[in-house]
């Protein structure tokens, strides 16, 4: 069914993800339903909105939103205060599935590659063993589930789309800001042997994956890697030639930025952690073949152009 027939729900339609979604469909001439817990005043006036709060769902309001929806569209969650993201992605989502019984035919989950933990150097598909291991990425994996049960229950029809750390001018997550912050001061180092890999994918390109899984409900309940994977060398390249700064920063050994992380971290300001070691050397990468294959998905938006919304002046930096 192509987007404009569809009746659309997003929930999580004022956040990141879920605003440009809202946006994307409204613009294709798709009916939408919005679940959220802003006035309706701050939505488009052809988008129906059901105010509601999933931390404190009220049930009736629950059931409006789901009622006679094609496609519902889960983008709610929470990345910052980890004491409510149980709340949110475990009860909140197994209430929203309860209503939804019935009245929603296709259900798509904007999940995480969270999911599958942290992966040091290896092709991570779908078909990887789950190993979520933060409050975030154990929620988030545990509403996979839920919503997975109800599905193979024939509740709904599924697609789980997990993206990897979603990047765009508007981001909460500040980890790609502080790098490309270290590469502006000239504080950058690489650490080990070249080909470290980062994993992002651009805010427009996972709602282009969100569509194409909304527009074709599969038989039975499937799940999707998203990913832009580049080398850390290609990224601080791209970055240096936006921001129009020398590409020449030295390199020092896993051992040596190791042994500085577990004795030197508990300064306040060193910049290293082993959490930030095992990122900038870690070599996973997510194969996203079976997107394309099966959802005809192409990535839009080039890494390298999306790092030319990220490096903006800082507040009070200088020319």
């Amino acid at each position: 069914m192509r987007t404009e027939l569809m009746r659309i729900g997003i929930t999580g339609g004022s956040g990141f993800v879920g605003s440009y979604l809202l946006r994307r469909v409204a613009a294709l001439g798709g009916k939408i339903r919005v679940l959220s817990r802003r006035a309706a005043g701050e939505f488009p006036p052809n988008v129906e909105h059901v105010e509601a709060d999933l931390l404190r769902p009220d049930k009736s309001a629950l059931r409006r939103f789901t009622r006679d929806i094609d496609v519902l569209v889960h983008c709610a969650g929470e990345i910052r205060r980890k004491d409510l993201m149980e709340a949110l992605h475990v009860t909140g989502t197994s209430l929203l599935v309860e209503a939804a019984r019935g009245s929603v035919a296709h259900w798509v989950q904007l999940s995480s590659v969270g999911a599958y933990g942290h992966r040091d150097d290896e092709v991570v598909t779908e078909k990887t063993a789950e190993a979520p291991s933060g409050p975030y990425e154990t929620t988030k994996t545990a509403s996979d589930h839920i919503v997975m049960t109800a599905a193979l229950e024939g509740a709904f029809a599924l697609s789980v789309l997990r993206p990897s750390a979603i990047i765009g001018a508007d981001m909460p997550n500040q980890s790609v800001r502080e790098l490309i912050r270290a590469v502006r001061r000239r504080s950058f180092f690489f650490i080990g042997p070249r080909g470290a890999t980062r994993n992002y994918i651009h805010v427009e390109d996972v709602v282009q994956a969100l569509i194409l899984c909304a527009e074709n409900s599969p038989a039975t309940p499937e799940v999707f890697n998203l990913s832009n994977c580049c080398t850390i060398e290609d990224f601080v390249s791209w970055t240096c030639d936006a921001i129009g700064s020398p590409n020449s920063f030295p390199r020092i050994p896993v051992g040596m930025a190791t042994l500085a992380a577990k004795c030197l971290s508990v300064l306040p300001g060193f910049p290293l952690t082993l959490a930030r070691v095992r990122a900038l050397t870690g070599r996973a990468v997510f194969d996203i073949s079976k997107l394309k294959r099966e959802r005809a998905y192409q990535h839009a938006k080039p890494i390298s152009e999306a790092i030319l919304e990220l490096v903006r002046p800082e507040p009070g930096a200088r020319a």
